[in-house]
Parts: structure tokens; C-alpha cells; sequence
């Protein structure tokens, strides 16, 4: 709130815009607040309503300061700050092993099995760096991909070999750090987008093919060694569809209840959605069915971005955050490092409801709004050029 209200008050200095229509980019990358915020007039749980519009408040704080202050970012500027953050990712998740092997795992005791060591494992990570899995390893990927931008870039070293050693080598390092994280999809789509990157730029010459074969063997030999991320791709394929029962339940067949009632309460509210106050209300009642308590001991959320906003808000909701992809992706198409921050957003919502903390709101909105004015504005100063 301070950095816009500050981005506001320097308004006055910014200049004259150059990006022409900038107030309906501005309305594009708010509208999931606005469809949300409209939800909000059929709700019925006030202070659910009250929390959920403060902690979303980054979905318009962000766009407004950038558009504010739009003429003083460039694309380096933005690389460095994406490159800032990735020194404080990387700083972040070596703290938290550094102080895991001191003080072992949370949860663990000597009568402990080889199965519970996957969760002691996302627990510890959770405590340490006050950060869910998921989000870190969104933070990570995004990290990698910044570092593969700056040694595109040639930034900081103009030899080659020094650049391939520092910026794959920390790229590597992320990646290893990371795998202990468990976030199974995240790190698939992560692993699908270097692939689409690095043939995008290689083609399918003899050596890119071998190179990736190498590359992919690596990766998988590390996914392999990591017991915890074994555990979680093993629970994943030997879960049946079925929903949970008793105590007989896990990361994969809760979300078949949670995806079930997410799309009853679609099919229900699909016009205008249960609004945003009454969101969990709505999910909870609708777990009562199932013959476990698991539903009970916490809340669950829709665990997928698009689901949320169609349970919220309608079809209204979800229209609101197609726009907001849609033009994000048309203002940055040809900017790499953007449509990889992107991409990772987009298809890690299908399995997590990346907004549903500010960990995942604050993270979008800045870098996305950095991105989508950032690449307007340089693509509006070459056309005058």
C-alpha cells in the first residue's frame, strides 16, 4: 500500500504516457478484483468478504503503480529486479536446508517411516522459510528462468565460458534445492517449458537432440534419488479415483472431493457465482458429505485458480481472469522471460489456487504488471523510432 500510494505521488513527475489506451490495460489487469468485489453484494459472511477483498487488494495496488510511475521501467530494470529476487529465493531456500540439517526434521522421531519423510520434508521447509512448497518452487523456476535470461543477455560477464559456469551452475543449483519441494506439477510444467524454450531456440538439430537427452537423463536421475518427490509421483499413480474415506486419504484423493464440490457448486452458481465472503462456507458444507474428517481438520480450498473464480464469482469471475491472461500474454508475447513467468502461473493454477495467498497474489501482480507496461511502452518507443 505504501509503494503505491508513494507511486501515486510521483505520478505528477511520470510524463507524458507513451503507451496509448493505458487505462484499459489498467481495467484488464484489475477486472478479477472488480469481478470479485461484485460477487461480494450477495454474500452473507461480512468478515469473510472484508478479509478476502484486503488480502486481494495487490490485484489493482500493483497496476496502479506501475502505471504510475510506467515511464521510468525498462526491461533491464525489471531483469534486475527478477534477478534480486532470485538471489533472495535462493538465499531463502539455503537457509532453510542449512538449518534443517542442524535441526533435523519437524515431525520426526526415531520410530519415523521412510514414507513420512516427503511431508517432515515440506513441513520443516514451510517452518523454516515461512513459505508453502508450492510457492517456493514457483519462486525457484521463476529464478532459473531469470538466470537463463541474464546469460542470454550476456549480463555482467562477456566470456561465454564464465557465463555458461555461473549461470547454469546456479540454474542447477536451484533446480536441486527445489526437488526436496515435492510440488509435483510445478516442476513438470517447469520441465515441459525449458523443453519448449530450448528447442524454440535449437530446432531439432542432431546436437539439441543430444543435448536434451543428456539434460533430461540428469534431471530425471535427480528426481529419482530425492525419496520425497519418489513418494509423492508414487502417490499420485497408485491412488484410485475415488474420494477419501476415513482415515484412508492423501494430497491426491482429497483434491477428488475438493474438484467434485468445486464443480457442484459451478453447476449450481454458475450465473453469478456464491460470493467471495461465502467461497469456504459453501466448499465446506459441500465436503459434509464425504465419510471423513480430513475436511474437517482444515479448510480446503477450490485448489485450482479457475475453479475459484467461477464458484466466486460466476461466469463473470472467470471471464475477468481470462482477460487478465489474455492481454498479459498479447503484451509480452515476444518477451521470454515474461511468457516463462506466465505459463508457470497459468498451468500451476490448474492444481493450486495460486491466489488464494498473498504469497501467489503479491508475486503475480508485481512482476505481471512490471511485464505487461515494461514491454508496452518499449514496444510503443521502437514504433516512433
Amino acid at each position: 500500500m505504501l509503494w503505491g500510494i508513494s507511486a501515486l505521488l510521483y505520478w505528477p513527475f511520470n510524463g507524458k504516457p507513451v503507451v496509448k489506451k493505458q487505462w484499459l490495460v489498467f481495467l484488464l489487469l484489475i477486472a478479477p478484483y472488480l469481478a470479485l468485489a461484485i460477487s461480494g453484494f450477495q454474500t452473507e459472511n461480512l468478515k469473510g468478504l472484508e478479509f478476502s477483498l484486503t488480502q486481494k487488494l495487490s490485484f489493482w495496488v500493483f497496476p496502479l503503480g506501475v502505471l504510475a510511475t510506467s515511464n521510468q521501467f525498462t526491461r533491464e530494470k525489471a531483469l534486475a529486479l527478477a534477478g534480486v529476487f532470485t538471489l533472495a529465493t535462493f538465499i531463502v531456500l539455503l537457509y532453510s536446508n542449512v538449518v534443517i540439517q542442524i535441526n533435523g526434521l519437524v515431525g520426526i522421531d526415531s520410530g519415523y517411516l521412510e514414507s513420512d519423510l516427503s511431508t517432515a520434508y515440506r513441513k520443516s521447509i514451510e517452518l523454516y522459510s515461512g513459505i508453502h512448497p508450492t510457492y517456493l518452487a514457483l519462486y525457484t523456476y521463476f529464478g532459473i528462468f531469470t538466470l537463463l535470461e541474464f546469460h542470454k543477455l550476456r549480463f555482467l560477464f562477456k566470456s561465454k565460458l564464465v557465463r555458461d559456469i555461473t549461470y547454469f551452475g546456479l540454474s542447477a543449483m536451484l533446480f536441486i534445492l527445489s526437488i526436496p519441494l515435492s510440488a509435483r506439477w510445478p516442476l513438470i510444467v517447469f520441465l515441459i517449458l525449458i523443453a519448449l524454450r530450448f528447442f524454440n531456440k535449437n530446432k531439432w538439430s542432431r546436437k539439441s537432440v543430444i543435448t536434451a537427452v543428456v539434460v533430461s537423463c540428469v534431471a530425471i536421475f535427480s528426481l529419482l534419488q530425492s525419496g520425497s518427490f519418489k513418494d509423492r509421483i508414487s502417490e499420485t499413480l497408485n491412488t484410485k479415483l475415488e474420494f477419501p474415506v476415513g482415515n484412508n486419504h492423501n494430497s491426491t484423493n482429497v483434491r477428488f472431493g475438493i474438484y467434485n464440490c468445486a464443480i457442484e457448486l459451478i453447476q449450481s452458481n454458475w450465473l453469478t457465482g456464491v460470493g467471495i465472503g461465502d467461497t469456504q462456507d459453501e466448499l465446506n458444507r459441500c465436503y459434509e458429505q464425504y465419510d471423513t474428517d480430513i475436511y474437517k481438520e482444515l479448510n480446503f480450498n477450490t485448489h485450482n485458480t479457475f475453479f475459484n473464480f467461477s464458484v466466486t464469482a460466476g461466469i463473470l469471475g472467470l471471464i475477468a481472469l481470462l482477460a487478465l491472461y489474455i492481454k498479459s500474454f498479447k503484451s509480452y508475447r515476444n518477451w521470454g522471460l515474461a511468457v516463462s513467468f506466465l505459463a508457470l502461473v497459468i498451468f500451476s493454477s490448474l492444481t493450486e489456487n495460486v491466489f488464494d495467498r498473498q504469497l501467489g497474489i503479491v508475486f503475480f501482480c508485481l512482476f505481471n504488471s512490471i511485464f505487461v507496461f515494461t514491454n508496452l511502452r518499449e514496444d510503443a518507443l521502437s514504433k516512433t523510432e
